[in-house]
């Protein structure tokens, strides 16, 4: 049969009476008709203003803990925007596949306005993963990094906390990557403050003794400018490639 698809669709749209719930579809390729639809994802906890399916991960490889494919599905609005993420796993058999849940759900940080889960990214098995919470300590931000164990998902180490440069309202881990290698992860605050614009910076954590620790901050090449640098970002296959956008005004 096609191949499983390397991503899956995210879409915030109501597919209930709740408002903003949000649903997640999974679908096979299919060099004939595109994306072949399989099944449809609810949250287990289906609320207004969840937005379950906010962000997704799906591991490039297999988990020989988890038995398949790991998909993290977050819902940041959750729980008075708390913020939950959920563990899947995603397999094929001869052709069928089926998408079960495997862990615990992964709440970081339980405060409130902490919006956890509105990233989230992990090695190439997906036994290593981190999540932001751009919300806590009054939008200064956190990261939480977790590793698989047998079928729970424990913090590896301490909280990541925004660097001091980072202060109220600048939304330190608005979005994260991890190389697949799991030596790197890249955090990004596109408002911290600079000279009174918000140019924003990416912060470079590498992975030594068990823990991510900050290696290298990247700065705004076009600092006098108010674009918003660490909007997203991407990476090659090897973690030697770093891509970042930027979204502001348009001097």
């Amino acid at each position: 049969g096609a191949p499983l698809a390397s991503n899956v669709l995210n879409e915030e749209e109501n597919y209930s009476d709740n408002v903003e719930e949000g649903f997640i579809k999974v679908a096979k390729l299919n060099p004939d008709l595109g994306g072949e639809p399989l099944e449809i994802i609810m949250s287990p906890n289906r609320q207004s203003y969840g937005r379950f399916g906010y962000d997704i991960f799906l591991a490039s490889k297999d988990s020989s803990i988890a038995g398949g494919r790991i998909l993290l599905i977050s819902a940041p609005g959750e729980n008075s925007s708390s913020g939950v993420v959920y563990p899947y796993t995603v397999t094929e058999t001869l052709g069928t596949v089926s998408v079960q849940s495997f862990a615990s759900y992964i709440v970081p940080s339980g405060i409130s306005q902490s919006l956890a889960g509105t990233s989230i990214t992990g090695n190439e098995t997906g036994e290593l993963i981190a999540i932001s919470a751009p919300g806590v300590n009054n939008e200064t931000g956190a990261v939480y990094v977790y590793s698989l164990n047998t079928s729970t998902y424990s913090l590896t180490q301490s909280v990541i906390n925004a660097p001091e440069i980072c202060k109220p309202g600048d939304k330190f881990g608005q979005k994260i990557l991890m190389t697949k290698d799991g030596n790197y992860l890249f955090v990004t605050s596109t408002l911290v403050s600079t000279a009174n614009v918000k140019p924003g910076k990416v912060f470079a954590y590498k992975w030594i003794d068990n823990q991510f620790i900050l290696h290298q901050t990247l700065d705004n090449p076009t600092s006098e400018k108010k674009m918003n640098f660490g909007f997203n970002l991407t990476v090659d296959s090897l973690g030697q490639t770093l891509v970042v956008t930027g979204k502001g005004d348009s001097q």
